[in-house]
């Protein structure tokens, strides 16, 4: 199956590795192995524009988020709801949100645990 597949995967990553792994499964959400423990999450739901760069600004929605201290589980949630957000407009680099684009959508999709946490970190906080 494709979950074996993607297991089979990490594992192998993991015998040579101790980083973080994280896979971005598309319509299928994205999850982080780290310390013997997957952490998945869902896609969240959209009607995709264009797809270029989505990949893109979830890594550095992701990194922001590590780099502040989100746990991973956030910092996840996080990057997932801004790669969703990239693909509902069209063009590569002009179609990155600004953080209260992201703001309102994830409010809008019911993550409004993560808004705290966000504009802390957005505020230097």
């Amino acid at each position: 199956t494709e979950e074996a597949s993607i297991n089979a995967s990490v594992e192998r990553l993991r015998s040579i590795t101790k980083a973080i792994i994280v896979v971005k499964l598309g319509e299928k959400g994205a999850l982080v192995y780290h310390n013997d423990k997957f952490i998945n999450v869902d896609a969240i739901e959209v009607s995709p524009v264009d797809t270029t760069g989505a990949g893109d600004a979830f890594n550095a929605a992701f990194i922001y988020c590590y780099m502040n201290g989100f746990t991973l589980e956030k910092a996840l949630l996080f990057a997932n709801a801004v790669g969703a957000l990239t693909v509902k407009k069209f063009g590569a680099g002009t179609n990155l949100p600004n953080i209260m684009e992201i703001k309102a959508f994830i409010e809008a999709k019911g993550l409004s645990k993560l808004l705290n946490e966000l504009l802390s970190c957005a505020q230097g906080g």
